[in-house]
């Protein structure tokens, strides 16, 4: 993730393979235009909050962007984007169709750590 914003407090907006979200950050603030190598963790994700089939310019924002590579048996969502792995809690009834679509995932809550790479 790219720091393009580090606001009040913990709060930074960055941009990454993922999309353009506002975070809290957790650990000392990075410098606007630092890259900083992250694990991103949010409040769980609702199956029919996600917006399928986006085409790979649309990002509604505060969302997660990305190709559903995986879901796991208990739930958890593998989204790819680019070199990035993110791995989201899903709750809810999954729809089918997913694996291999292109998402938008809201996401609340979200936290960034740095894995100190």
């Amino acid at each position: 993730m790219r720091c393009v914003d580090a606001g009040s407090s913990q709060t930074v907006v960055v941009d990454s393979p993922v999309g353009r979200f506002a975070a809290t950050w957790q650990g000392p603030v990075p410098a606007v235009g630092d890259v900083v190598d992250v694990e991103i963790d949010c409040a769980p994700c609702r199956w029919t909050d996600v917006v399928i089939g986006i085409a790979a310019g649309e990002q509604p924002p505060g969302s997660l962007h990305g190709v559903i590579e995986r879901v796991q048996r208990d739930g958890v969502a593998v989204l790819r984007a680019g070199p990035t792995t993110t791995l989201l809690e899903m709750v809810g009834p999954q729809p089918d169709g997913l694996l291999g679509a292109r998402v938008a995932i809201p996401a609340t809550d979200i936290r960034l750590f740095p894995t100190n790479l």
